[in-house]
């Protein structure tokens, strides 16, 4: 998944170790309040459904926040790198990534994990 430029989408780990949403050129859309642990394999799952974002660790809640956002189908979508700095990566390994054209709900996000 490429960098992009502005109007793109980041799904980012912040220096501080935080995963948030960014959008190019207008900064951080959703912080959600979550650190990675180290050397532990989990389950992320990131929804909007165009009033509220929520992100999910291991089928559970961790985050929802009421969010008015326009995302559209042709802006890049970047996972694993700080959306500010083209040179920070996310240092790990990202094993599966799905994408759906609608937000997932609670009992989908339980059977993924």
């Amino acid at each position: 998944m490429g960098i992009g430029g502005c109007g793109g989408v980041a799904v980012t780990i912040k220096k501080e170790g935080d995963i948030a949403i960014v959008k190019r050129c207008e900064g951080t859309v959703f912080e959600t309040g979550y650190y990675l642990p180290v050397k532990t394999f989990i389950h992320l799952v990131l929804t909007y459904d165009g009033n509220n974002m929520s992100f999910y660790e291991n089928g559970k809640i961790v985050n929802t926040q009421r969010k008015l956002v326009s995302f559209t189908n042709h802006q890049t979508l970047d996972i694993g790198y700080n959306g500010s700095q083209n040179s920070e990566f996310f240092s790990g390994e990202i094993e599966f990534v799905q994408i759906y054209r609608q937000a997932i709900s609670q009992a989908v996000c339980d059977s993924l994990s």
